[in-house]
Order: structure tokens, then sequence, then C-alpha cells
């Protein structure tokens, strides 16, 4: 077992974040270069880049709010709602299996020394 669950459906649920987290990352690699590009025609010129940094803060804000669909541009809008809801998916079952570890870990006695 690990922490509360056993380790079949701790596997099951590990195995579902790293592929929500994979194909959430191609979204907004997707999102990203398709914001490069309509900052290159001079649209979207008020819209963050999403970063994976300090600066990206902006980005992601912007990301779960909505707001890269007033853009206007069908890709951005696409890609953005795509990212958007395997963020929200992502996150509770990233803090599920943390939670699992941490009981887990808490729940493990302190070695003894001899």
């Amino acid at each position: 077992m690990v922490g509360v669950l056993p380790q079949p459906v701790f596997m099951a649920l590990f195995g579902g974040a790293f592929i929500c987290a994979a194909i959430y990352l191609r979204c907004v690699m997707k999102l990203s270069q398709n914001l490069r590009d309509l900052k290159r025609r001079g649209r979207a010129l008020e819209a963050p880049d999403i970063h994976f940094s300090v600066a990206g803060v902006a980005g992601l804000i912007w990301l779960i709010t909505g707001r890269y669909a007033t853009l206007g541009d069908e890709a951005v809008t696409r890609w953005s709602t795509a990212a958007r809801i395997l963020l929200f998916l992502y996150i509770p079952v990233f803090l599920a299996m943390m939670a699992n570890v941490i009981v887990d870990n808490v729940a493990q006695p302190l070695p003894t020394s001899q």
C-alpha cells in the first residue's frame, strides 16, 4: 500500500496525472506558438505569453480566467480551452497523489537506532 491507497490504484493515479500533465504541456506549447504568430502579425499584443517562470504568472491568470478566448483567434481559443480543462483535471489528481504520499510518510514509524 502507498498511503491509504493500494499500490495499483496509486500507480493508475500517477499514470493518469503524468499523461494529463504531458498533454497539458503540449497544449501550452501550441498555445504559446500561436500567440507568437499573432504577435508577429500585430494582433494580441496585450496578451501575455505563458512561460514556466515568475513572468508566466500573468499568462497563467489569463489561462485560468479564459481571457485568451477574447482574442478572437480560433486556434488560440481551442488550445487555451484544452489547456484550461487539462489544468483543472490535473490539479486535484496531483493534490490527491501528494496527500496520499504525505499520509504514507506520516504513518510510518521512525527508524530506531540499535
